[in-house]
């Protein structure tokens, strides 16, 4: 089943750690990106292993796969900003195509 356009993520922060993500993360959320996935948030203190989720897509070689497991990990999400993502900034775009970066 395709997914409506604003289900997609609809902002990708291309910005490494410690360059402001976290405060682009809130204000992204007040403007109604919300919810905007961020390392802290929701890698590091995630009980359910998502780390381990963005380390097998990182290290998956096939391009469809990896895309596949990107789009579970990134599914509910509005908005995506930090590590790992800001990594794998041509995957995203590729995924999300109409995302504002």
């Amino acid at each position: 089943m395709a997914e409506k356009a604003n289900d997609n993520i609809q902002v990708i922060g291309v910005g490494l750690p410690r360059t402001g993500t976290s405060s682009l993360q809130a204000a992204l959320e007040i403007l109604g990106y919300s919810p905007c996935h961020h390392m802290v948030s929701d890698v590091l203190s995630d009980p359910n292993g998502r780390g381990q989720k963005w380390m097998a897509a990182w290290n998956e070689p096939n391009k469809e796969k990896k895309h596949a497991m990107l789009r579970v990990i990134l599914k509910g999400y509005k908005a995506v900003v930090d590590f790992p993502a800001s990594l794998m900034v041509e995957d995203m775009i590729k995924i999300y195509p109409d995302a504002k970066v």
